[in-house]
């Protein structure tokens, strides 16, 4: 779409938009999942030196849920991780992140 000109000949102003990072897609046999206590046993994975808390788990049928719930986390400013193996989706949160609670 082409910006139009005012009256006196400038384009108006861009607003910004809200960028956001897409999930990184990673195959599951390529992390280190492990197990720890946050109010009750939780499940984690560790890649490339960054730690991340399990979400959510979808069947393999369900990738648009999975893409769709990873999407939405990172529009909230959350960085997240989708795991793929021949038998789900995961959807992960870092642990790391300025807004994770």
């Amino acid at each position: 779409m082409l910006a139009q000109l005012d009256i006196h000949g400038s384009p108006p102003p861009v607003q910004p938009s809200t960028h956001f990072s897409l999930p990184l897609v990673i195959d599951e046999s390529l992390v280190c999942l492990f197990k720890y206590w946050q109010q009750g046993i939780q499940e984690g994975m560790r890649h490339s030196q960054e730690l991340y808390s399990l979400l959510q788990t979808y069947p393999l049928n369900d990738r648009t849920a999975a893409y769709v719930t990873a999407n939405k986390q990172a529009a909230l400013g959350l960085e997240v991780c989708i795991t793929v193996s021949k038998y789900h989706y995961r959807v992960w949160l870092k642990l790391r992140s300025p807004t994770y609670d």
